[in-house]
Order: C-alpha cells, then sequence, then structure tokens
C-alpha cells in the first residue's frame, strides 16, 4: 500500500503523548491480560484443552479481523478506528470479567481480538502516514519498545493486585488503561492533522506470487518464532496451574520473561549487525525449543 496523497508530517516527539503514551497504556493492559486467559478460564470450569483454545481465540480474532480492520481504518479514518477499537475492547473486557461460562468467556476473547486488530492497524497506519519517511524506522522501532516496557509492566502490576482483586483485576486494569488510551487519542489527535491520504489497491495473491520464495522461507522461519512464542502465553500458565503456582507468581514469571525480553532489545539489534540475522535466528529458535523441551521437567 502505497501512499499518493499529502499529509501534515510530524515529529517523533509531537507523538509522544497522542501516541506513544496511549501505546504503553494500552501495552501495560495487554500485558496484565495475557498471561491469565487460561487461568481464568479454567476457573469458570474449563479443561487445560479448552483452556489452551479459549486463549487461541484472542490471536484468532486478531487474525480474522485484519481485513475488515483495514477497512474501518481506510473508511474512518485512523484517529475513529483507533478509537473504535479501544471502545471494542474495554466492552469485551467488561463481558470476559462477567462470564458464566467458559463458551461465553470465549466469544469475548475472540471480540477482544477484534478490538485488538483495529487498534494495531490503526496506530501502525497513523505512524506511517504522519511520519517523514527518514524518521518512520525509528518512530516505528519506539512503538516496539513501548510496547514491550508495557508488556513488562502489566503482569507485574497484576502479580501485585492480585490477592486483593483476584483474577478479574488484570480485566480491571485493562480496562482501565484502554479507557485512559481512549481518551488521550480523541482528545490528542486532532482530525485537521490526518487530511486526506489516498493509498494504491494492490492484489495480495499477486503480492504472495511474486514473493513466494520469501514467504516459503523467511516466512515459514517467522511463523516458527511466532508460534513458538504464542506458545508461552498458553503453555507457562498451565504448567505453573499444574504445579501449584498461583495467579500472582505466574505475572511475576512473565513479567520477568518481558523484562529479559525488553532489556536484550537492543543488544540483539547489535549481535544481528555483526553476525548477520540467520547466525542469531537459528540459536535463539533451538534456545527456545531446549526451554520448552525441558519445561516438563520441572516441579514447582
Amino acid at each position: 500500500m502505497a501512499g499518493v496523497g499529502r499529509r501534515p508530517q510530524a515529529s517523533i516527539r509531537s507523538l509522544g503523548l497522542s501516541v506513544y503514551l496511549p501505546t504503553l497504556l494500552f501495552a501495560i493492559g495487554q500485558g496484565a491480560v495475557i498471561p491469565i486467559v487460561v487461568l481464568a478460564a479454567k476457573d469458570l470450569g474449563a479443561t487445560a484443552a479448552v483452556a489452551g483454545l479459549i486463549a487461541a481465540m484472542r490471536g484468532i480474532g486478531v487474525l480474522s479481523f485484519d481485513v475488515p480492520a483495514g477497512w474501518l481504518v481506510g473508511r474512518f479514518g485512523e484517529k475513529r478506528a483507533m478509537v473504535a477499537g479501544t471502545l471494542i475492547v474495554a466492552a469485551s473486557l467488561a463481558g470476559s470479567a462477567l462470564s458464566p461460562s467458559p463458551l461465553v468467556f470465549g466469544v469475548f476473547t475472540l471480540v477482544m481480538g477484534w478490538g485488538w486488530s483495529v487498534w494495531l492497524l490503526a496506530r501502525l497506519t497513523y505512524v506511517t502516514d504522519v511520519m517523514p519517511i527518514h524518521q518512520r524506522g525509528r518512530a516505528l522501532s519506539a512503538l516496539g519498545g513501548i510496547n514491550r516496557v508495557g508488556h513488562f509492566i502489566g503482569p507485574l502490576l497484576f502479580a501485585v493486585t492480585e490477592p486483593w482483586l483476584d483474577l478479574d483485576g488484570a480485566y480491571y486494569i485493562h480496562f482501565a488503561t484502554v479507557l485512559a488510551a481512549t481518551v488521550l487519542l480523541w482528545v490528542l489527535i486532532r482530525d485537521g492533522e490526518l487530511g486526506e491520504v489516498q493509498h494504491q489497491s494492490i492484489n495480495l495473491f499477486g503480492v504472495v506470487k511474486e514473493h513466494r520464495a520469501v514467504f516459503l522461507t523467511a516466512g515459514v522461519g517467522t511463523m516458527a518464532i511466532q508460534t513458538l512464542r504464542a506458545s508461552r502465553q498458553i503453555l507457562l500458565p498451565l504448567w505453573a496451574d499444574s504445579v501449584g503456582l498461583g495467579a500472582a507468581e505466574v505475572g511475576l514469571i512473565f513479567s520477568i520473561s518481558l523484562g529479559m525480553e525488553m532489556v536484550l532489545f537492543m543488544p540483539a539489534g547489535a549481535v544481528m549487525d555483526r553476525f548477520g540475522r540467520k547466525k542469531v535466528a537459528i540459536p535463539c529458535l533451538a534456545l527456545m525449543a531446549v526451554g520448552m523441551a525441558i519445561l516438563p521437567l520441572t516441579g514447582a
């Protein structure tokens, strides 16, 4: 998708309150919720297999709603789409906290994924469109870094509040951060800033055909990495629950894990620049696989 219209350009600093702060708030809420979806499902009576399926509904929601999310962004603009995404998430969080059964909980988890999809796409589209091309990479990298910070804070915040708020505390945290992000987006992003940006249409199947070699090589590797990364959101809480760890301890484990990821983010980039992506990616995949393989050997 290539922009062919003109729109006022911004600086990274100018996005601090209007984009980066809402991103941090949203990521804190995400970080609080992600580790406990499986535990909340089991608390409603779901088996381990069903709890894993319910946790997967969030990812299914994100994946299945990408095309509708793109239509919403194109039809109503980034600001309204971002606000709509946060409101969808807020509604799904309220429904999740009040769910009487695993089935209802699974439906609201799917809807949560829809909201996340709209929010993510609208935010990325907005930053891509308003930033001058020579600063676009840094602006998008900053989004990734802020997400990591939020995902580190969220589980830690849940671990601290869980003794008083129980599992629903994660949904209360995300609900509060989503509402705060919505207010900031609505107040600080002015419609006049968005301008009119037209985009050229592309053929999805044509892109896949043209770049099939990339999809069959790097694409498969990326899928393997993302599968390993996503599996920890299901396997770690299930295993922690099976060995007697509580929800607060699960949140603390996630916070430590994501904290390590946050700390190693910049060094990892330097190592890749020095040795190349392949020589870094293969050992990392092997290390992650070994970690998953030895997880059943832990007893507490």
